[in-house]
């Protein structure tokens, strides 16, 4: 049953005229809601999320850098091998040095700040060389000085020298 208000509200409202709305009239208001609208903001990533992702990268990627593997050596060909005896046992010790870093890294001993600077260091001139070895080939003073920082290596992963060795190497 219809209460008595809205019974005169449906009268009321039969009463007014039909109307049609202009044809272009949704073009209009569209145009209209445009023009009112700010202007949207750009689409790139604020510097907080970006620092934020990169934090992230860090604290991912960083622990699996420390215990990067040692650079490949540059292969020697067999002539060169054959023709220089010293060079080949310079590379039987580069070599074999190679496996005993391995073998100490294996243990998962933790590195104080100072120590792994230092490995990284050495490193950091042992991939020089490598880049050396691969241009130039079988050059004798560069497999030694390869030997060298491999026995280096080798003693920075031994034992805890603490900076002062550290600061030794770099000045």
């Amino acid at each position: 049953m219809e209460s008595r208000d809205d019974a005169l509200l449906s009268e009321r409202l039969a009463a007014l005229p039909l109307e049609s709305p202009p044809a272009a009239g949704w073009s209009e208001l569209r145009a209209r809601l445009r023009r009112s609208q700010p202007p949207r903001a750009s689409r790139r990533a604020s510097p907080g999320w970006l620092a934020l992702a990169a934090g992230l990268v860090a604290v991912l990627v960083l622990p699996q850098l420390q215990r990067a593997p040692l650079p490949p050596p540059a292969r020697p060909t067999p002539q060169a091998v054959a023709s220089a005896p010293q060079l080949a046992a310079l590379m039987r010790r580069s070599q074999a040095l190679e496996a005993q870093i391995r073998a100490l890294r294996a243990n998962g001993v933790e590195l104080a700040e100072a120590q792994y600077e230092w490995e990284r260091a050495i490193e950091g001139d042992l991939a020089l060389i490598d880049v050396g070895l691969a241009a130039d080939g079988q050059t004798e003073a560069l497999w030694r000085e390869r030997v060298r920082l491999l026995e280096e290596l080798r003693t920075a992963s031994q034992t805890d020298t603490g900076p002062l060795l550290l600061q030794a190497r770099l000045d």
